[in-house]
């Protein structure tokens, strides 16, 4: 079993409010309700990021390492969109606080890194380093931007 980190992207540029804070919140649950979350299977760690970027959980906090209280994370943490789209401020967070020793990497697991975005950033600098970085902690991306492929 892998361990997951959810980078969801939380900005206007998404549609209105109403419509898609309920598709993120289910589209995301979906996910991890196929995974095997315990303290010995599948530990989950969720970003959210609009105009700043926020990683709310660590992969060794046992609090979140059943489904139930992942997905009540979830509910509570994709709340609001607000601008503009730093997905380059995402990819950052993610490289520095999700997959290291210090917050939870185990060795031998494998890595992998869902972004759910829909591809518009906003005055990215280092998008391009910063997901060369994340492809170097060994990480799986499962969703592929066109700037991931080169």
């Amino acid at each position: 079993m892998p361990d997951l980190g959810l980078v969801v992207d939380t900005t206007k540029s998404l549609g209105q409010e109403s419509e898609i804070l309920p598709f993120l919140k289910d589209v995301t649950s979906l996910l991890v309700q196929e995974f095997d979350i315990s303290a010995d299977k599948t530990h989950v760690s969720l970003e959210t990021f609009n105009n700043k970027a926020q990683v709310h959980n660590k992969l060794n906090d046992p609090t979140f390492w059943s489904k139930d209280a992942f997905l009540d994370l979830i509910q509570g943490k994709i709340s609001e969109l607000k601008s503009p789209t730093r997905l380059d401020f995402a990819l950052e967070e993610a490289n520095r606080e999700m997959f290291t020793e210090a917050n939870g990497d185990r060795p031998g697991v494998p890595n992998v890194l869902v972004v759910f975005t829909d591809g518009r950033t906003h005055e990215s600098t280092d998008l391009e380093k910063n997901t060369a970085n994340i492809k170097e902690l060994k990480v799986t991306f499962i969703q592929r931007l066109g700037f991931l492929d080169q």
